[in-house]
């Protein structure tokens, strides 16, 4: 059973998904919605993902398609791929955001993948202080 949780941190300022167990597209799909309305009214280009607990149960196609969905999403927003930074924090052995991670970057994304949150969220802190 999977379970997830989507909240804008303001300590933080940024958007912060909880993930456990599978990761499958009707997932994906709820939280697009949640995080596309959070970024909009926070107007926050800030994610961080913690999917230590969480399992891909995705097709390699599925995860390739996810960049440009993403770039789509953001354009309905007036937000450009370059400008939403994400950070995902994964377990050990997570080939598939690994993958991700080059397919999104090959694409001009902001994306990164790390093994702890307080390097990801140092990542992050990185592009506040030169907007």
């Amino acid at each position: 059973m999977n379970s997830f949780s989507v909240t804008y941190d303001a300590a933080d300022e940024l958007i912060l998904i909880v993930l456990i167990g599978p990761v499958d597209m009707p997932l994906i799909e709820s939280l697009r919605l949640q995080v596309m309305q959070l970024v909009a009214e926070h107007a926050c280009p800030y994610m961080l993902v913690d999917a230590r607990d969480a399992q891909s149960a995705m097709s390699v196609a599925e995860i390739f398609q996810q960049p440009q969905r993403t770039a789509d999403d953001l354009a309905e927003i007036g937000l450009e791929k370059t400008r939403f930074c994400r950070a995902y924090v994964v377990g050990p052995d997570r080939d598939d955001l690994q993958f991700y991670e080059m397919v999104a970057a090959n694409r001009g994304h902001c994306v990164k993948v790390f093994s702890n949150i307080a390097d990801a969220k140092a990542w992050l802190a990185e592009f506040k202080t030169t907007e």
